[in-house]
């Protein structure tokens, strides 16, 4: 088994299905065409360094197992999402692609995620600017190819948590938030990604004038355009807030896909609270609820979890529990928002107009998320629904607030397939 924790090698295996396939993409756009050429042999040169990113599912004595994967990435002329674990993709759940002036990166969620993967994207980018121009640049904040890999990157995550609370330092009872399903239809057009760029300086004063953060703020805005196309609502509106659990294993380097969430409730009473006192509030749930006990303490759900998986006695019993404890999961929120948080690209990042993180979004919900990147937050609303309603009305927010942004339009939402046996 390439995982030491049960945990990650069930996630693997069981965390997708026909339906909801896990998967998420790095939308890196240059400003200046992709050659393909340079792109297959950056792609060649940066997995050297990332080996951990190279493997695929194999059928043995007990069922199925992760192993290393030696053959190439493919490297398609094309913005279509690939099928992950699958021939066409050489076996791989990492997939790199490119059409115009974009790279696209598709990853299985179950083997990292955004922080995951970013190491990997500004070496590729790295080592692509080399081969497209010849010139050295600048490596600093950039792995190279025979760097060594460090411990941290690949040991269990969990191993040093070592005398697990016994409960929680706060915990967020489960309410029943309002479900978008009455308001959005399949009469609304296919799934849609609309994308934003604000600009990073605007935001934050903003955000440390009103006594919030990033995560706060977009939440908080988007609670309110919900609000402006449905005043009569009577029902509490809950956002899932991403963040990442490495702070609380002692795990910065890792991998792994170690993003939990939380969940900021937007009760009834709070409908005609301004955004200043929002985002106090939004700060403050995120606060109590990111400590290093919550995180902790849910290790020992985990645990339950692979024992009552491996109490099963097929496959696909294990898969259809996981399944149903995803569609659990994302029923308690009624939108959803991720924010990777400032990561340094060092030199290549004059050579970047904008990264775009696109992901799976829940049926009649909405997903929001945030990359941070030469001076601005690049943002993707993810959509089950075509209308842009409450992406506007987000807008409209945020011109009231004098916050500077520009609207880059909307596309089809394009996440990988993935096959994982």
């Amino acid at each position: 088994m390439l995982f030491d924790n049960k945990f990650i090698h069930y996630s693997f295996l069981y965390a997708r299905s026909e339906d909801f396939h896990n998967c998420f993409r790095m939308t890196i756009n240059m400003k200046e065409e992709v050659n393909g050429d340079a792109l297959k042999k950056a792609a060649d040169t940066a997995i050297k360094r990332y080996p951990y990113f190279s493997v695929k599912v194999v059928d043995c004595e007990n069922g199925y197992d992760v192993v290393k994967n030696d053959e190439p990435f493919i490297i398609a002329n094309t913005s279509e999402p690939p099928y992950l674990g699958t021939k066409s993709s050489n076996y791989h759940f990492v997939a790199v692609s490119y059409e115009d002036n974009s790279i696209y990166i598709d990853s299985y969620h179950s083997l990292t995620d955004g922080a995951g993967v970013t190491p990997f994207a500004k070496t590729l980018i790295y080592y692509y600017l080399y081969e497209k121009t010849g010139e050295v640049i600048d490596p600093a904040n950039i792995n190279m190819a025979d760097d060594p890999i460090d411990e941290d990157e690949i040991r269990d995550p969990a191993s040093k948590a070592d005398n697990l609370p016994e409960k929680p330092f706060c915990e967020s009872k489960p309410e029943k938030p309002l479900s978008l399903q009455k308001y959005v239809s399949d009469t609304e057009g296919e799934q849609t990604t609309c994308y934003i760029k604000i600009d990073e300086k605007s935001l934050m004063e903003y955000a440390k004038s009103n006594d919030g953060t990033p995560n706060a703020m977009i939440t908080a805005m988007f609670y309110k355009a919900i609000l402006r196309n449905h005043p009569e609502i009577n029902e509490p509106i809950t956002a899932g807030v991403a963040m990442t659990t490495r702070p609380a294993f002692d795990a910065e380097k890792s991998y792994a896909n170690l993003v939990a969430l939380l969940h900021l409730k937007y009760l009834p009473k709070m409908k005609d609270y301004d955004i200043l006192k929002l985002g106090t509030l939004g700060r403050g749930m995120i606060m109590l609820q990111s400590q290093p006990e919550n995180v902790l303490y849910g290790l020992r759900g985990r645990k339950q979890l692979v024992d009552y998986l491996d109490s099963l006695p097929t496959d696909e019993e294990r898969q259809q529990a996981y399944y149903r404890m995803i569609q659990q999961t994302r029923t308690l929120d009624t939108f959803f928002e991720s924010y990777t948080g400032k990561k340094s690209w060092g030199a290549v990042e004059p050579y970047i107009d904008s990264i775009y993180a696109i992901s799976e979004t829940g049926p009649n919900s909405f997903g929001v998320n945030v990359y941070a990147i030469n001076g601005t937050f690049d943002i993707a609303v993810n959509q089950s629904f075509g209308s842009d309603r409450y992406v506007k009305s987000f807008m409209d927010i945020m011109a009231e607030e004098n916050i500077k942004f520009t609207y880059e339009g909307k596309g089809k939402l394009k996440t990988a397939r993935v096959k994982v046996y």
